[in-house]
């Protein structure tokens, strides 16, 4: 996510324009289509490890609510359990 930084420019470029009421200019189609592909992939890891059917209406849960973890990071828990 933190390679996606450059999005909150575009968050919020519309809403409030530049002085003498000019709008910047619209993100580049190339980052457009990196950042559309990287959440998409995002999002789809998330619906697979939290069971999510993304073609459900709101009031359908999750399938489970257990924190993503890297396998670094549940190694790391692992030996300090030990």
């Amino acid at each position: 996510m933190q390679g996606l930084g450059y999005l909150r420019t575009y968050a919020t470029a519309f809403r409030y324009p530049k002085t003498g009421g000019r709008l910047p200019a619209a993100i580049p189609s190339e980052k457009f289509d990196l950042a559309s592909d990287v959440l998409r992939r995002l999002i789809d890891a998330s619906a697979q490890h939290f069971p999510v059917d993304l073609d459900a209406g709101d009031d359908v849960p999750a399938g489970k609510t257990d924190p993503m973890r890297r396998k670094s990071e549940s190694r790391s828990l692992t030996i300090l359990k030990s």
